[in-house]
């Protein structure tokens, strides 16, 4: 499809652009996708000014995009979901604006829409992302023998990575000075240049699932601050140091600088590399919020300790929290459904009753004990009465 430029509809998206990052306040990746995905429907329509909206133009466009599911490339019905809705948001807000006021029907946005059936499948879809569990981290923590920079800051990643449920993003920006050590919090402010989801400040304390895990990112710290004289406003995780041997054409890569990675891109390299050396099955930094909430969840937390956990990764609601990072995929649901696993429940079960029948029969007791006690200080003291 050749790109025709209507130059009334290239204005108005750099205004939505502004609009979109000064007022409303998005991150900017959030802008971008949203511009874009608007920028894709402005060149579906060849030239044709925005105004000129109607049923039969939201509708083909809907069908263009339902159409790249079946390419060489294909996107999801969920990609295309959220494309639609950008272009529905860019609609409901032109709409408001001089000029383009009442010259969109609402019918004709609307047929951006999915069908019914189609939102509720994206609704209830469960994306099978691949969730290590501890002893598969602490495997991959342990496969990392060395004891170069790099390798101790490897480990310190993928460590504080599991125990935070830390954004990639977010982990490349801190700072030492961005650690209390004394009681295990990290600081992740704006205002500081560490970006955060939806640019609050966050304050997660690391969770201490695991000694060794804790150790290998506290052995870290230590080392940048007495070893490498690393001072507070130094990266918490530089980047990696590339250097050519002497006398030789080969490189080297064993210790760290005191720069900050220019984007998360680098240690999502990491994960990959590491993991694949490691023999492991491939998982995401991101899998990794996945994890800490499940690994939690086995350890049957009170509601409370529920709640510090979901305001630990920055979430709203506990809802979020174990609605969306508490969904197993198919793997994942067999494994704890299963009848190995089910015999443990029932002897938990048993347990439990037992161990409460045996209590009730102690406190029966206990009054058995108490009424006998009494009865025999009634009847003492009638015969000294009666002496």
């Amino acid at each position: 499809m050749d790109k025709k430029n209507n130059i009334d509809n290239v204005n108005i998206r750099r205004r939505y652009e502004r609009i979109l990052g000064d007022l409303e306040g998005y991150a900017k990746s959030t802008v971008r996708t949203k511009v874009d995905d608007v920028g894709k429907f402005d060149e579906f329509l060849e030239g044709k000014d925005f105004r000129k909206l109607n049923e039969d133009m939201a509708i083909k466009y809907k069908n263009h995009l339902k159409g790249l599911m079946s390419t060489e490339k294909p996107i999801q019905l969920k990609t295309v979901h959220g494309k639609l809705l950008s272009v529905i948001e860019f609609y409901n807000w032109l709409r408001k604006q001089p000029g383009y006021k009442r010259r969109v029907k609402e019918s004709a946005i609307q047929c951006f829409r999915l069908s019914r059936k189609e939102t509720n499948s994206i609704a209830t879809q469960i994306n099978l992302i691949e969730t290590p569990n501890l002893d598969q981290i602490l495997e991959l923590v342990d496969s990392i023998k060395g004891d170069t920079e790099v390798d101790m800051r490897d480990k310190g990643i993928f460590s504080l990575t599991l125990l935070t449920g830390i954004r990639v993003k977010s982990l490349t920006m801190l700072r030492l000075k961005d650690f209390d050590r004394k009681r295990l919090i990290l600081t992740l402010n704006p205002l500081d240049d560490v970006d955060t989801k939806f640019g609050e400040t966050m304050n997660p304390v690391i969770v201490p699932l695991d000694d060794n895990l804790l150790n290998q990112f506290i052995y870290w710290f230590d080392y940048l601050q007495k070893v490498k004289g690393f001072t507070p406003e130094n990266p918490l995780f530089p980047m990696t140091e590339v250097k050519q041997m002497e006398g030789s054409l080969s490189y080297t890569a064993t210790t760290v600088t005191n720069k900050f990675w220019k984007s998360p891109t680098a240690v999502n390299k990491i994960f990959k590399d590491r993991i694949k050396a490691a023999g492991l099955s491939h998982f995401t930094p991101h899998s990794l919020r996945h994890a800490l909430v499940q690994i939690f969840i086995s350890l049957n937390p009170t509601e409370v300790e529920k709640l510090a956990l979901s305001q630990n990764l920055g979430h709203k609601s506990p809802v979020t929290t174990y609605g969306q990072y508490a969904k197993y995929d198919v793997n994942k649901r067999s494994e704890i459904l299963s009848k190995e696993n089910l015999q443990n429940i029932i002897n938990r079960s048993s347990w439990n009753i037992n161990d409460a029948l045996e209590q009730k029969i102690d406190l029966m007791n206990m009054d058995l004990n108490q009424k006998y006690e009494e009865i025999l200080k009634h009847l003492l003291k009638n015969i000294n009465t009666q002496q």
